[in-house]
């Protein structure tokens, strides 16, 4: 889905959509934030969850901009299992 879109969008340069992750991820820490307690103020509709998704979007994005239509393949499949495992390792 979020290919089909990035597809679609006016394409923005690898430096404006890094700006835009710092943006979201700015706008998650303030909902998690608010729903910590840390900060006494109304949430916004999206809260965490939809915050938390517009992280997702923006980095699916950026990785739309380097991989292309590679993104929907089994290398691509394969270097993220791998990157996964990694991260589980870690827990161990």
């Amino acid at each position: 889905m979020i290919t089909d879109v990035a597809r679609r969008v006016r394409p923005a340069t690898r430096d404006g959509k890094f700006k835009s992750l710092v943006e979201e991820v700015g706008e998650l820490a303030t909902e998690i934030n608010i729903a910590d307690g840390t900060k006494k103020r109304e949430p916004s509709p999206d809260g965490v969850r939809g915050e938390g998704i517009d992280v997702l979007v923006v980095i699916a994005d950026i990785l739309y901009g380097e991989f292309g239509e590679e993104i929907h393949s089994q290398a691509f499949a394969d270097q993220l299992q791998s990157k996964l495992n990694k991260w589980e390792s870690k827990c161990k």
